[in-house]
């Protein structure tokens, strides 16, 4: 199960399923037998609005989904309305249904098909595999540079608000040093690097200063611009006393009450967007100022400030779930991160001084997971498998902090005789360390406190997995 984040959900790569639905329909006196649906996928859906921009277009998504993303142009009937509204869509007319992953518009299509539509297609995957299409830019494009149109007209039909790499930057408006407004949508015909840090923080402004004056003289064709984060204006005014005493020339905005951060997601710093030419962004929300990024593919910032000043496409980033799975994979044999954590009764925990025994097997989940539930389950009665060095512990990190889900904790560890320590991540600190982004994921650690083994999903036979690995 997939942890709720709405504000990244588009990042994410969807496993796209095709589904294959057998339609039957009763024999009606003196006409055609009923049309079938067609299933057509991202590339095929541009082709068609790009032949046919006035093309039904219906949206069966419901209204939370739609206010964040959806296809400009397109209708919106949630599926549950859909058969007492049928009466706004023009049948004698194509018509292409949407859903966010797909699973919607296949019931869709199923009260369409009875109505007998001239034509009507469904866009396998949803909207979530046009994001998976869009992804695909950087490289389609080496090959295929002809191609380029149906990306650009992606980029005209999804609507949002999100900061998404490979669509427009979404317009923010700012003020500059001198107290003039400038619209982030006309900072066009010229690359951009924003590198957004609080405004009290002016160590981290002196070393944007000096990479900016480093890339202004490599890269001439970029426009680097610092975003002061204000709280107030009291922390404007002594930003700009310290220009004063630093003589600064770049240029610099103003995020009063970093409404406009917020806005696109950036809550660490320092957080660097990378704008192309044309207004799309290539890179977004980078914290790093050296070394390999691993989002862009171990791409440093400067690699990819360099491609795109120079007009070339960089690599798309990795999904959340390429990216977390890659971090994990890189914690196996090291030691595992530090915590210390409370249980649903507010006894802390640390992992050092749990693991004194033959070692951990360590639950990262939440109980509103079935897979997680059943994970639990099966761990309790671990605590009585062994290995060499003896018989290992249990331990689970679920996500949580209101006090109803601690009740819910207590009631399942009652229920279920659960005898080890279920620890509540109510800031998320612990999954942050161990890079979850879904869960159950459990991990085997030995008593010197390295990570051996890393396991995603439930597993019946997880005593005996971890036992295994403990003796390797």
């Amino acid at each position: 199960m997939r942890l709720k984040n709405i504000s990244t959900f588009i990042f994410v790569s969807v496993l796209l399923i095709n589904i294959l639905v057998v339609c039957s329909c009763a024999s009606r006196p003196e006409t055609v037998a009923v049309k079938p649906f067609r299933q057509i996928d991202g590339e095929e859906f541009l082709r068609i609005v790009e032949k046919n921009p006035g093309i039904q277009v219906v949206d069966v998504r419901s209204a939370n989904y739609r206010q964040m993303v959806y296809i400009r142009g397109s209708k919106h009937i949630p599926l549950e309305n859909l058969e007492s509204r049928i009466g706004e869509i023009d049948l004698s007319k194509p018509l292409i249904v949407y859903c966010q992953t797909g699973q919607k518009s296949v019931e869709a299509v199923k009260m369409l098909t009875a109505q007998n539509p001239v034509e009507l297609m469904e866009l396998g995957g949803g909207i979530s595999q046009m994001f998976t299409f869009l992804a695909t830019e950087p490289w389609k494009l080496l090959g295929t540079p002809d191609k380029k149109f149906l990306y650009d007209r992606l980029r005209g039909l999804i609507v949002t608000g999100e900061a998404v790499v490979g669509l427009p930057m979404p317009d923010a408006s700012f003020t500059d040093i001198n107290g003039n407004k400038v619209s982030v949508g006309k900072i066009k015909g010229k690359p951009v690097l924003f590198a957004f840090f609080p405004a009290t923080d002016l160590k981290l402004f002196n070393k944007i200063a000096a990479l900016a004056a480093a890339y202004r003289k490599k890269f001439t064709g970029l426009n680097f611009i610092a975003v002061a984060i204000t709280k107030n204006e009291g922390e404007e005014k002594s930003l700009k006393k310290y220009l004063r005493t630093k003589k600064w020339k770049g240029q610099i905005y103003i995020d009063a009450q970093g409404t406009n951060a917020g806005r696109l997601g950036i809550s660490e710093f320092p957080a660097f967007s990378l704008i192309d030419a044309g207004g799309v962004i290539r890179m977004h929300n980078v914290i790093q100022m050296e070394g390999p990024v691993d989002s862009c593919h171990d791409r440093t910032l400067e690699e990819m400030a360099g491609m795109v000043a120079s007009g070339k496409l960089p690599p798309y980033p990795m999904s959340d779930a390429e990216l977390s799975g890659i971090r994990q994979m890189k914690l196996v044999g090291a030691v595992a991160p530090a915590f210390s954590l409370p249980d649903a009764k507010e006894k802390n925990y640390s992992l050092s001084t749990y693991n004194t025994g033959g070692g951990i097997l360590l639950i990262f989940g939440t109980l509103h997971c079935p897979f997680t539930v059943r994970e639990l389950i099966v761990a309790n009665s671990c605590s009585t498998a062994s290995s060499p060095s003896g018989g290992f512990k249990v331990m689970a990190v679920l996500a949580g902090s209101s006090f109803q889900e601690a009740n819910e904790i207590v009631q399942f560890a009652s229920e279920h005789q659960i005898n080890y320590p279920m620890l509540m991540d109510s800031s998320g600190e612990a999954f942050k360390k161990y890079s979850i982004s879904s869960v159950p994921v459990w991990w085997v650690i030995r008593q010197d406190g390295v990570i051996r083994h890393r396991e995603i999903g439930f597993a019946e036979a997880t005593c005996k997995l971890v036992a295994q690995a403990l003796e390797k």
